[in-house]
C-alpha cells in the first residue's frame, strides 16, 4: 500500500506529464498555424506575380515536369525563323526522383521569341503545354526530344563549350563526369541503362561544381570528400578518361572555376575559404587562399570579361574579388536572407550578374551601380546594384542559366525544388533604364 507522500507524488508526475503533452500540443499547434501562414503566404505572392507578370517581363513560359531538376543548360540553336522571330533552342534538364524510380537526361526542344512580344500578348495564362505567355502558331513550345537514362540523379549539367556542339556532361551522384553526344540518344532507343560516351572517373564523392576551360579543354570537377579532379577532354578515343590533376583538401569543396589564366583553378569550400591551384605545380597546398566567410562559401561564379569572380556563402552574402589582389573582397552585396546557392554572370553584358538563394528568389545585379546612394524607399527594396528580382518559384531554387544567344539579354533559365523549369525575360524598358558602359572600362571598385 502506497504512503500519501508516494500518492502524491504520483498525482505530481502525472500532472506534470500532461501539462508537457498539452504544451507539445499547443507548441505543434503553433508550427502548424505557422507553416499554414508561411504557405498562404506563397500562393498570394505566386497569384501576384502571374498577374503583374505582363508588366515586369518581356516573355514568361513555366513548365511542370514529373520530378525536380537539380540542373538546367542551354544548347545549340537549331534554327531561327525570321519571318516570325522565334528561336528553336535545345535545353538540357535532368530529374531526382525518389522510391527508386529511374532518373534521366532529358533534352529538350524549346522555342522562344527573338522580339519583344506586343503587350496584349504579356498575358499569363494555360497554353497547350506550359503555362506563360503565348507568341507563335506553333501550339506545342515545349518538347522533350531525347530522355537518356542516368545512373543516379543528374547534379549538374553543361553543354562543351565552343565547337563541340550537342555535346552535354553531367555530374552524378558519385562524382564522376559522363559525356553524351545527344545526336545519338534519340528517344525511341533509348533504356534504363547508361550508356555515355565517355565517363571522367576517379571520383568517390558526391558533389556539384562542374567547369571547362574552353582554351585547354580541361573539365574540372568537386566532391565533398574535398577532392578536385582535372580532364583532358582533346581526345575522346576512350570510354573511360582518368584524371591528369588530383589534389585532396580538408574540407568539402563546394564549386570550382577555371580562370582566365588557364592554368589557374579557383575553388570555394564548406570551412569558408577560397582557394587557388595552380596545375603546373605537384603539391597539395593551393597556391592563393583567403577566408572568404566565416560560414561556408557555396558557389563561385567568373566574369569573363574582367577576370573578376563573385563567391556566394551561407549568410546570403556575395562578395566581389579581384584575382590580383586576393587579400580582401572589392565589394559585398548583402544578396539575400537565406543561402546564395549559385551565381552566374551574364555572357552577353559584363556588368550582370545573377544569384540564386534558397528563399525562392533569383536576383540580378547591375556592378555599374555598385556606390550609387539610395534614399530610405528605394534602400528598403534591396542593395543599389539589385535591378530586378524573379520570385516565379514557390519551393527554393535548385539552378539557374543564362541564355547566351545575343539578341535574348537578360533571358534565364530556372529550376526549383517545386518541380517547374522556368524561362524568363526582363521587360525591355526596365532593360533600358540599367545604365552599361563598354567591357573594356568595367570595374567594380
Amino acid at each position: 500500500m502506497s504512503t500519501p507522500k508516494e500518492s502524491k507524488k504520483r498525482k505530481s508526475n502525472a500532472l506534470d506529464e500532461a501539462c508537457l503533452e498539452l504544451s507539445e500540443e499547443i507548441e505543434n499547434g503553433d508550427v502548424h498555424k505557422e507553416e499554414e501562414k508561411e504557405q498562404e503566404d506563397v500562393e498570394t505572392q505566386f497569384s501576384n506575380w502571374k498577374t503583374n507578370s505582363g508588366l515586369l517581363y518581356d516573355f514568361v513560359c513555366r513548365k511542370e515536369l514529373e520530378w525536380p531538376s537539380l540542373s538546367i543548360d542551354f544548347g545549340d540553336f537549331h534554327n531561327e525563323n525570321i519571318e516570325d522571330n522565334v528561336l528553336n533552342q535545345l535545353v538540357c534538364v535532368g530529374t531526382h526522383t525518389s522510391n527508386k524510380e529511374p532518373n534521366y537526361l532529358y533534352v529538350c526542344d524549346v522555342l522562344f521569341p527573338l522580339e519583344q512580344l506586343a503587350q496584349e500578348k504579356c498575358i499569363y495564362k494555360i497554353n497547350e503545354n506550359y503555362e506563360g505567355f503565348d507568341f507563335c502558331c506553333e501550339k506545342k513550345k515545349f518538347t522533350i526530344k531525347s530522355k537518356i537514362a542516368h545512373t543516379g540523379e543528374v547534379n549538374r549539367i553543361k553543354f562543351l563549350p565552343l565547337e563541340r556542339k550537342n555535346i552535354v556532361v553531367t555530374k552524378a551522384i558519385d562524382g564522376n563526369l559522363h559525356l553524351f553526344d545527344i545526336n545519338k540518344h534519340k528517344i525511341e532507343t533509348n533504356d534504363d541503362k547508361m550508356n555515355p560516351e565517355v565517363s571522367f572517373v576517379g571520383n568517390n564523392s558526391d558533389g556539384f561544381g562542374l567547369d571547362f576551360n574552353a582554351y585547354k579543354k580541361f573539365a574540372l570537377t568537386c566532391s565533398n570528400d574535398g577532392m578536385i579532379t582535372v580532364y583532358d577532354y582533346n581526345n575522346l578515343s576512350s570510354k573511360t578518361v582518368n584524371p591528369f590533376y588530383k589534389v585532396q583538401y580538408k574540407s568539402p569543396i563546394n564549386d570550382v572555376s577555371s580562370l582566365n589564366d588557364p592554368n589557374l583553378i579557383l575553388a570555394c569550400a564548406d570551412n569558408g575559404y577560397i582557394l587557388v591551384y595552380d596545375i603546373r605545380v605537384k603539391t597539395t597546398e593551393p597556391a592563393q587562399q583567403v577566408l572568404g566567410q566565416q560560414v561556408p562559401v557555396n558557389c563561385i561564379a567568373l566574369n569573363r570579361f574582367t577576370g573578376h569572380f563573385a563567391s556566394g556563402s551561407e549568410n546570403g552574402k556575395i562578395k566581389i574579388w579581384d584575382i590580383k589582389r586576393f587579400n580582401e573582397p572589392q565589394h559585398i552585396i548583402n544578396a539575400h536572407k537565406e543561402a546564395v546557392i549559385r551565381l552566374n554572370f551574364s555572357p552577353n553584358d559584363s556588368s550582370l550578374l545573377a544569384s540564386a538563394s534558397n528563399n525562392r528568389f533569383i536576383n540580378i545585379y547591375d556592378l555599374n551601380k555598385i556606390g550609387e546612394e539610395l534614399d530610405a524607399i528605394d534602400l528598403s527594396d534591396g542593395p543599389s546594384e539589385l535591378i530586378f528580382s524573379h520570385g516565379g518559384h514557390t519551393q527554393p531554387i535548385t539552378d539557374f542559366n543564362w541564355n547566351h544567344h545575343k539578341k535574348l539579354k537578360m533571358f534565364i533559365g530556372s529550376t526549383g525544388e517545386d518541380n517547374t523549369l522556368q524561362f524568363w525575360q526582363l521587360k525591355t524598358e526596365l532593360l533600358d533604364e540599367v545604365n552599361t558602359i563598354p567591357t573594356s572600362n568595367t570595374d567594380v571598385e
